[in-house]
């Protein structure tokens, strides 16, 4: 403001009304009023500054003398400038004299903006603004990152309401005045900014200002920004557009008059969609938001409301708005066939949370602990204002009646005068968006942009909710999706779609399935596969889907999934496989079942054509069947007996279905060796295929095709094993398993092969399957296999691993279970089981199967326990005792050190 030296004297000044400016007084300016705008102006080119009781006086002065022409210029050059430099004070920075001065001057000057708008001039509306600016320093204060510093907001109120009652005992205020000069023919937008500014003056000083004044100044501003063209709407920030937007709305809803301010709202919302400036049509998308909240916002509550699928029947039926309830916390009736009168709900609790409860209410003391409970919903925000459709859990505590399932809900009428129900903002608005062709504005794939998709998000749920989303939008969707070049914009559209899907009728739903699979029959199938694998990815549209989908709808859903992963259309099918298991779980127990035994027959048709020569799949198809059979049953069920009933299901079909996996085994191991030709040699004894390294979690060494053999060969053994795990009734019986030891004949198979043969006779912790075999075959198998027809020499860890847990089975009487009374004496097993233990040490040509049958040996005979004799059973011929890897090197030389390391070399 001023330099300390111009300020005057501290007595602070009492700011007094401001008189009307005298009449007769305003064409000849005095001498001392000439000096006073001449002083001031050179101050203001000098100095950039005004003394303190200057800038009042010169304000009083122009409004005395208003008709001069030297008042004009002064005006014009000085007054927008005094009044920013009085604006740009900071209260807490001057004394309580300046600020009288600053608070005489400003009321000075609203009072002669309205003289000047009486007059008809509006060159000096932005001065009016900037005095009615709620951000300026001086009301506004200022805060830094340590402090703030307060204002004087009192002040701008006593401002408004002096240009309010600018003329007393008269109408004709100032707000009057700046309407009639604003609404004349031809009078120009002052900017939507300035607009703001006047609005909001009128709204807090709405004690003072006439409501119809307000209303019809904000009917101005509509009339005058519903002309607006593109490039007048680029004039102006979209932020100073959203505030006037909001500022017009709320002086139409507190004066209850005034236009169609929604109707004006559309067509600015439409002509900001039209330009081709991205942020103006985002700004027009936010307002499409915006239009839909006000809209749901607008819409009267239910007045009939039909609640449907209850567990408890007499919940089913019409509930009726109570009569002469409140409509901002309504509350509807139902009375049963014997009378019982239930009520529907919302109940603040205590924690200020709100529930609607479906009860029998207490008539003495409603919603309190002594109401029967049904159904209750803990309502989010947005569904305070009528009852949830979906989503209710069932009260099935004491002295409560609710039962599965929960009921689901409908609107059948609302609470709205008899034809007037197309008149409400909803159904407006779903004609704007119809008409103007909104949906294929944003859908055309060669201009669609992923920010604008993103927004129509909104609009797409609205009309899908409204019942007026049809085959053709989703079809425009769909191009952009298969046609748009940006990958980003392409992203948006899954997204979209997948928000959309839980809320479309089985018509809609359908016709966006058939886009797909259309999609997936053109070489170009990219956006087919692209979209199912991201709905697939992510959790909550997994959820949305398989919770918010009709049956029909979701057993389309499964067909196409399943077209898809058994064709083989995508490399990596797990994630597809979770969205179909999901679906199929929320098909219901009886249906789900049905399906899948549909799915399961289906692939056990593929393995059961690969046992039939010449007439087998590829390969690929083969492992995706064996796969998908694999990972569908597995994933069936809450426990074993489930997918043992789902086993046995199949089986009634006339399919043996751990024989024909067996069989289809057979047939893989026959085609591969009749297929690699040379690299078959390479899987015979001495094969360069690491048999530790497997076993081990390292990798294994050998050709691409001796590795892809082994993983599909172990995929077979695991699915048979899991096959012959589900129950006592379904186990492998010893001659099936003799020919499957006797077929796969090759050290790395016998590996595998004992691998599973452990997990099988000691029952598997991973998902709690059983032993495959009983007692009688697990003697047999340890007796006859792994200590008679073993080739020790040749086989790995994981073969050693399986021995052993037989051994450790026999030894400690726990665990496997094993019938050694059958045809031995006791301790015949045990026996077998040591010797053989010996004959592993001393044949084996794997370093890491010496070192464990090593260990193993010197831990029995540490222990005290010597090993029972039952004959020989070792079988030494054809060893070397003399060879380097003969006895001596395999006990003598390995086992010193390591006993004199456990401190029992005496005992050895």
């Amino acid at each position: 403001m001023a330099a300390p030296g111009l300020a005057g004297p501290e007595p602070e000044p009492v700011p007094e009304p401001v008189p009307p400016a005298p009449a007769g007084a305003d064409d000849d300016l005095s001498s001392p009023a000439r000096d006073l705008f001449a002083v001031v102006r050179e101050e203001l080119e000098t100095k950039r500054s005004v003394g303190w009781e200057k800038s009042g006086d010169s304000l009083k002065a122009a409004r005395l003398h208003l008709g001069a022409l030297e008042t004009g210029e002064f005006l014009q050059s000085c007054y927008h400038e005094v009044v920013n430099i009085l604006l740009d004070q900071q209260v807490t920075k001057i004394t309580a004299h300046q600020r009288g001065c600053v608070e005489t001057a400003l009321l000075t000057a609203v009072a002669l903006a309205a003289d000047l708008l009486a007059s008809g001039n509006v060159d000096h509306l932005s001065t009016l603004c900037a005095i009615f600016d709620r951000d300026r320093s001086f009301y506004r204060g200022a805060k830094t990152y340590w402090s703030s510093m307060g204002g004087a907001p009192e002040v701008r109120s006593r401002c408004i309401v002096a240009f309010a009652k600018i003329e007393e005992g008269s109408d004709h205020g100032g707000f009057e005045h700046l309407t009639n000069v604003l609404s004349r023919r031809g009078a120009p937008w002052i900017g939507a900014r300035q607009a703001c500014v006047l609005l909001r003056a009128a709204l807090d000083g709405k004690e003072a200002v006439n409501q119809q004044t307000s209303a019809r100044l904000a009917d101005t501003f509509v009339e005058q920004a519903g002309e607006l063209d593109g490039e007048a709407l680029r004039k102006d920030s979209t932020e100073a557009m959203s505030q006037l937007l909001q500022n017009m709305q709320d002086v139409m809803e507190s004066s209850g008059a005034g236009k169609d301010y929604f109707e004006f709202w559309l067509g600015l919302t439409l002509r900001y969609l039209e330009v081709d400036s991205l942020p103006l049509r985002l700004f027009g998308w936010e307002q499409v938001v915006a239009l839909m909240e006000h809209a749901e916002d607008s819409r009267p509550v239910p007045r009939r409301i039909e609640t449907y699928g209850a567990g408890a029947e007499d919940v089913n039926g019409v509930f009726t708005l109570r009569p002469n309830c409140s409509r901002t916390n309504p509350a509807y009736t139902r009375t049963t066939e014997d009378g019982i009168l239930l009520t529907l709900f919302r109940c603040t609790m205590r924690s200020s949370a709100k529930w609607w409860y479906i009860s029998e209410a207490d008539p003495k003391d409603p919603g309190t602990d002594k109401d029967i409970d049904y159904y209750q919903h803990k309502s989010k925000q947005n569904e305070e204002r009528e009852p949830p459709h979906s989503r209710w859990l069932s009260c099935t505590s004491a002295n409560q009646r609710g039962r599965d399932p929960p009921p689901q809900l409908r609107v059948l009428e609302l609470d709205v005068t008899e034809g007037k129900e197309n008149d409400l903002p909803e159904p407006r608005l779903v004609r704007w968006i119809l008409e103007n062709d909104v949906v294929g504005a944003v859908f055309r794939a060669s201009s669609a942009h992923r920010e604008v998709v993103n927004r129509s998000a909104t609009m797409l749920r609205f009309l899908a909710d409204q019942k007026a989303l049809d085959a053709a939008h989703l079809e425009a969707v769909w191009h952009t999706a298969v046609a748009a070049p940006e990958a980003e914009t392409v992203e948006e559209v899954y997204n979209l779609l997948m928000q959309l899907m839980g809320g479309l009728s089985l018509e809609l739903f359908e016709a966006l399935l058939q886009r797909v699979r259309e999609t997936l029959a053109l070489k170009s199938r990219d956006a087919a596969l692209g979209f199912l694998q991201r709905l697939s990815r992510d959790q909550a549209s997994i959820t949305q889907v398989s919770q918010s989908v009709p049956k029909e709808a979701l057993l389309r859903l499964v067909s196409l999934l399943w077209h898809v992963m058994s064709r083989r259309l995508v490399s990596n099918w797990m994630d597809l496989g979770l969205l179909l298991n999901a679906c199929l779980h929320a098909l219901g127990p009886e249906a789900e079942r049905a399906e899948r035994v549909k799915l399961l027959r289906e692939c056990l048709a593929h393995l059961r054509l690969a046992c039939v020569p010449d007439k087998a799949q590829a390969d690929a198809a083969l492992e995706t069947s064996l796969s998908l059979f694999n990972f569908f049953l597995q994933s069936y069920g809450k426990n074993l007996e489930d997918k043992a009933a789902l086993i046995k299901s199949l089986g009634e079909a006339g399919d043996d279905v751990p024989g024909l996996l067996q069989q289809e085994l057979v047939a893989f191991r026959t085609r591969v060796r009749s297929q690699m030709g040379d690299e078959d040699d390479e899987l015979s004894v001495g094969s360069p295929v690491s048999t530790d390294g497997a076993s081990n979690g390292e990798e294994e060494t050998g050709s691409p095709a001796q590795k892809a053999f082994y993983k599909r060969l172990e995929l077979r053994l695991k699915v048979l094993r899991f096959a012959y795990g589900l129950s006592p009734d379904m186990q492998w019986d010893f001659e099936t398993l003799l020919k499957l030891w006797e077929f796969l004949d090759q050290p790395r198979e016998r590996d595998m092969l004992m691998q599973v043969l452990k997990e099988a006779g000691q029952g598997s912790t991973s998902g709690g399957l059983l032993p495959a075999f009983g007692p009688d075959v697990a003697s047999r198998v340890f007796k006859e296999l792994l200590c008679g027809r073993a080739s020790w020499a040749d086989l790995g860890l994981a073969a050693y691993e399986c021995f052993k847990a037989f051994l450790e089975a026999i030894r400690s009487g726990e665990g496997m279970e094993l019938d050694n009374a059958a045809t031995h004496p006791p301790d015949d097993a045990e026996a077998v089981g040591l010797q053989t233990l010996w004959h592993i040490l001393l044949r084996t040509r794997s370093e890491s199967v010496a070192e464990a049958a090593r260990a193993d040996l010197l831990r029995v005979h540490c222990q005290g326990d010597e090993p029972p004799q039952a004959g020989p059973v070792v079988r030494t011929d054809s060893l070397d005792m003399a060879d380097p890897n003969g006895f001596s090197t395999r006990f003598s030389g390995r086992a010193a050190p390591a006993a004199g390391a456990d401190g029992g070399a005496g005992a050895v």
